[in-house]
């Protein structure tokens, strides 16, 4: 075992700043990094992938949403190890990979109803984003960050991209323009109908797209994943609290405050933005509130579809 202090500096050199705390170096860090690391080579022994490497890397890739010392403890350290060896292309990762979680993913596709040319070309596009990288990106394996087992997060990775699979040669933007801007084209319930509100719809619909964009953008990184986990990965709060360790309540709690915070960031930023009557305001913000969960569903899927 490495020297005191030896895993602690390494780690402490590639910490985000954020997550830098007073004390925090010191016999208990060094003794949990320690742990992290048995834990990881003792599931992976043979494996060529140096600890030194390991740590920064799990240093540098640290979520800044977290307790530092919570995460750790919890951290699934032997699934992060054999993430970061596939990241790295490492011949014998890769085979672990192909043994332990490709079955993950068909068994996965099998319940959804998958066809097999439909499963193999599910594998392969994982196989090519997970473990090559596409696009100038490097393999996406490394993005992983231990919030839940690697089997659940390759599981929702192979079930978004079965999904994309399935809505490919569709045009989001068309999509943007129909159903986004159709939350100030129709009527909601008890939105109002007239002249007056189609004039607003259609006057205001550039100004509520790009308020939606922009509230998208100020949620905190939890709150996204969370998000993108239940509308686009098809998750209930149940699987959410799995995946993250939590209790159902809490994986509960946390889609109802991501929802709320979209709703108040677009509100504040269309309320600092038109010029209308009170009364006019609130019609379109019950025509949004109306629609909520298509309208979060759509941003999450024009990042998903920029961002490819």
């Amino acid at each position: 075992m490495s020297n005191f202090g030896t895993l602690t500096e390494r780690f402490l050199a590639r910490l985000p700043e954020p997550l830098h705390e007073p004390g925090l170096a010191g016999e208990e860090l060094e003794s949990l990094l320690a742990r992290v690391v048995d834990q990881a080579r003792g599931a992976w022994p043979k494996l060529p992938y140096a600890t030194e490497t390991f740590i920064s890397e799990l240093a540098e890739r640290m979520p800044v949403d977290v307790e530092l010392v919570d995460h750790l403890e919890t951290l699934p350290a032997a699934d992060v190890y054999l993430a970061y060896a596939c990241a790295h292309s490492i011949v014998e990762a890769v085979r672990a990979f192909e043994l332990h979680l490709i079955p993950v993913v068909e068994r996965a596709l099998a319940r959804l109803g998958a066809q097999p040319d439909a499963i193999d070309e599910v594998k392969q596009r994982l196989r090519e984003r997970l473990l090559v990288g596409t696009g100038g990106r490097p393999p996406a394996a490394g993005t992983y960050a231990g919030y839940g087992s690697l089997a659940a997060w390759v599981r929702v990775s192979a079930v978004r991209e079965y999904y994309g699979l399935a809505h490919e040669g569709q045009r989001w933007q068309n999509l943007e323009e129909s159903q986004l801007a159709g939350h100030l084209d129709g009527a909601a319930p008890g939105s109002g109908t007239g002249p007056e509100m189609a004039f607003l719809k259609e006057q205001y619909r550039p100004q509520f797209r790009a308020a939606l964009s922009e509230a998208m953008t100020c949620l905190e990184a939890r709150q996204r994943n969370v998000l993108r986990h239940h509308y686009l990965d098809g998750l209930q709060v149940d699987q959410i609290g799995a995946l993250y360790r939590v209790h159902r309540v809490t994986a509960s709690r946390w889609l109802a405050a991501a929802r709320k915070a979209v709703l108040s960031h677009t509100r504040r930023l269309l309320s600092a933005e038109l010029d209308i009557s009170p009364e006019e305001f609130e019609s379109i913000v019950r025509l949004i509130h109306s629609q909520l969960d298509l309208s979060i569903r759509t941003q999450l899927r024009l990042a998903d579809d920029s961002a490819g």
